[in-house]
């Protein structure tokens, strides 16, 4: 997510066309932002849903390098539930 967020704000805007994209990859992010996505990651919210909320958490990501047409990193093609801790143990990554 905070990769996803860096490409956004890094990304250039030179004309109206790439002021649109960015506009929608923004609404894109946001979707992936507001949403309660590492609730469904902890042992205490066992659910068989986890797997259809990953996608559709990762799907929000992906519609957003979409819409800027920028390379899809190689990790939202992989399933978040399978390996959701960094190397401290925890969930969430980097705080920005």
């Amino acid at each position: 997510l905070a990769d996803a967020r860096e490409a956004l704000n890094t990304y250039p805007i030179g004309n109206s066309e790439a002021s649109e994209h960015t506009k929608a990859a923004l609404t894109s992010i946001l979707k992936a932002e507001g949403s309660d996505w590492f609730w469904w990651y902890g042992d205490d919210n066992a659910s068989a849903q986890k797997n259809i909320f990953d996608n559709v958490f990762r799907a929000h990501l992906v519609e957003m390098y979409i819409h800027l047409r920028l390379p899809l990193p190689k990790e939202l093609l992989e399933l978040i539930g399978s390996s959701i801790f960094n190397e401290q143990g925890v969930a969430m990554h980097r705080a920005i």
